[in-house]
């Protein structure tokens, strides 16, 4: 890796670069080609969305990442919140050995604990190969390698029995989604935005992909607000736009309950949807009864469980009650086998950071879930966010709720690492930043340069 490696000592901050631009490398270039080191950032993206597993969970994205390490560690400090994400991981890791040598009297699986391990570290390595590759590639491009990558997986991965009964929604709806909107953002146009979006949430009802569907519908809106004339001052405008997504949210909630319910989105979503709502009272507690088990566990075993700890007969009997509490049978082999047959899995990602790592881990999901706000509230604010990263970052606050962190660590790797914002040396809300030298643009004989968008503020 030292063709890759660059002195410290000049920056190549560009006052005209836009937001959608590459940031700028902050070391002078070497005798690599400029046009390699972008090949090469565009491969190693693509290849951290291959799930091939070797051993451990061992995945190409983590061999490319260690690879990487002497390049992408350097620029975790040019990104707010990076090195506190990343610090935060790693304080996780150690708390949940912590925790599993305080585990007496529960069973430790050396497997389970290694493959939880192996995951953090593929996504701490995979949010910092990310970070690095928006040195030389716009977020457009770096969706696009990241979308190609998702494509090669769904050809060759393997396949499940929720995939042979619906694979269009099950193997293909997020590649080809992510795909095409990188597509749009690469292009920067909001009509193609709009466009593609409006496509999507067509497809999707056909599919019954509910969740993405209302993620999608959600960012059109979102897209379509964007194109209004300013009338309010920076700060202002982001505490609105915060306001706005919460809203959006809860009314695209009850929108998505009535479309399902009237079979708008198809006759199997609305059977399950109606037996899930008569069930538990509502369709979210309906459709994830892992939340009932979560909050029981967490009033059984406030710490956690720790790294690689299986449940024992008292935390089982309370993650079924709790379950049960919310209209679900949980006396099935998906409880027993999948939720509590090896390590505990909870069906979400602040679930299962926290059974893995306590209450360090809980903190590490609610400091993910921050930075996507305040990611895609910034951008949305100064009217800079793509259908791309309003789609990854809802769909992201969406997985941290509802879904396992196995399945959802792709993409909140590609989700943070084009969301976090750029550092700046003035202060600024995170999400609204611009660059260094994009605050004070150098002189060209005698005359400054006209400022474009300032950069990071990415689309």
């Amino acid at each position: 890796m030292s063709v890759l490696r660059r002195a410290h000592g000049t920056t190549a901050w560009s006052p005209r670069s836009t937001s959608a631009d590459p940031i700028g490398d902050p070391f002078p270039v070497g005798f690599v080609a400029p046009f390699l080191h972008r090949a090469i950032a565009a491969m190693a993206v693509a290849v951290l969305a291959v799930r091939v597993s070797f051993g451990p969970d061992l995945t190409p994205g983590l061999f490319v990442s260690v690879l990487l390490l002497p390049v992408w560690l350097p620029c975790l400090k040019r990104f707010w919140g990076a090195r506190l994400l990343v610090g935060g991981l790693v304080c996780a890791l150690a708390s949940g050995y912590l925790l599993a040598t305080l585990a007496s009297g529960h069973q430790i699986l050396s497997n389970a604990q290694l493959n939880t391990t192996v995951l953090i570290l593929t996504l701490i390595g995979g949010i910092g190969v990310v970070l690095w590759s928006r040195t030389y590639l716009s977020s457009g491009q770096v969706g696009c390698s990241f979308g190609a990558g998702l494509i090669g997986n769904a050809l060759i991965g393997g396949s499940s029995d929720l995939a042979a009964g619906n694979p269009l929604k099950f193997v293909w709806a997020i590649p080809v989604t992510v795909s095409v909107l990188a597509v749009a953002a690469a292009t920067r146009s909001r009509v193609l935005d709009l466009s593609i979006l409006l496509l999507l949430c067509a497809a999707l009802t056909v599919v019954d992909a509910r969740a993405l569907f209302a993620v999608c519908f959600l960012s059109l809106i979102v897209v379509g607000w964007q194109l209004r004339r300013r009338r309010t001052s920076r700060r202002t405008a982001w505490v609105m736009t915060a306001v706005l997504i919460s809203g959006l949210a809860f009314a695209i909630y009850q929108l998505s309950t009535a479309l399902v319910l009237d079979g708008v989105l198809g006759a199997d979503a609305q059977a399950r949807s109606v037996a899930q709502i008569e069930a538990s009272g509502s369709l979210l507690l309906g459709g994830r009864p892992e939340l009932g088990a979560t909050i029981a566990l967490m009033g059984h075993r406030p710490l956690g469980f720790g790294s690689g700890v299986v449940a024992d007969g008292g935390d089982i009997a309370a993650g079924k009650a709790g379950m049960a509490s919310v209209g679900y049978d949980p006396n099935n082999g998906y409880v027993d086998h999948f939720m509590f047959g090896g390590k505990v899995e909870l069906h979400s990602v602040f679930g299962d950071l926290w059974a893995s790592f306590g209450v360090v881990g809980l903190l590490v999901a609610v400091l993910v879930g921050l930075l996507t706000i305040l990611g895609i509230a910034g951008r949305i604010a100064q009217r800079t966010a793509s259908a791309l990263q309003l789609v990854l970052g809802f769909y992201a606050l969406w997985n941290i709720l509802f879904s396992p962190i196995f399945g959802s660590t792709p993409l909140l790797v590609i989700t943070l690492g084009l969301l976090l914002t750029v550092r700046t040396t003035t202060t600024s809300t995170p999400g609204s930043q611009s660059t260094p030298d994009a605050t004070k643009p150098p002189a060209a004989n005698g005359r400054a340069r006209p400022l474009r968008p300032v950069a990071g503020a990415a689309r």
